[in-house]
């Protein structure tokens, strides 16, 4: 299976995809770094407010469409009969995928990680009052992004072994990544908020 995988990462690489969406992960830290402008008082603050968004987006994005790449449209691909060759079960080429993308995903997510640290480092207009936490904390952070973001590619893997079309675990990918993201603001609301209406706690709470 360790060949397996090192097969799926090698055609990861070598990907034209992973070369735009690197880009993109790329051009987002700047937009992080021009929006940090934006604020009067704590720049570094909102550069890393900003970039933490949307390098989570970009990267989610990343992850779903290798697994569309990789295992979505393995069978348009000459690669197919290469995995085919392997004397592996079915779980084991699931499970050679979803390291792979891991993988893949934890390099990208390294990269974009200095490079957002180096824009908080030196791309700031000048120095905020009270500095963030640029250490552990802000590896910590990048630890939960990268658990997220294995959690939605656990759940559109599993949507790319029931699906028939290469494209349903992308968008059912994203649609999970939106929900779970929105069920916590929604939750708050409904059981914090004072003009939460009561009708909607008594029929959504339980549901949510």
């Amino acid at each position: 299976m360790l060949s397996l995988i090192r097969m799926y990462i090698a055609i990861g690489f070598r990907t034209n995809m992973f070369k735009v969406l690197m880009l993109v992960a790329v051009l987002m830290v700047f937009c992080a770094w021009l929006a940090s402008g934006m604020s009067g008082r704590q720049p570094t603050s909102l550069m890393l407010d900003f970039g933490f968004s949307v390098l989570r987006i970009s990267l989610c994005l990343m992850s779903l469409m290798w697994l569309q790449e990789l295992l979505g449209k393995a069978i348009e691909k000459r690669y197919i009969s290469q995995v085919l060759a392997y004397p592996l079960a079915k779980y084991q080429v699931l499970l050679a995928n979803y390291i792979a993308v891991a993988a893949l995903l934890l390099v990208s997510l390294i990269a974009v990680a200095i490079v957002l640290l180096l824009a908080a480092h030196f791309g700031s207009f000048y120095e905020q009052t009270t500095s963030p936490n640029l250490s552990f904390a802000y590896v910590l952070t990048w630890g939960f992004i990268y658990l997220d973001l294995l959690v939605v590619l656990a759940f559109a893997l599993l949507m790319t072994a029931i699906s028939t079309t290469p494209q349903l675990p992308l968008v059912f990918g994203l649609g999970f990544f939106v929900i779970t993201h929105a069920m916590g603001p929604i939750l708050d609301y409904l059981m914090l908020a004072a003009t939460a209406e009561e009708a909607h706690k008594q029929t959504i709470t339980p549901v949510l």
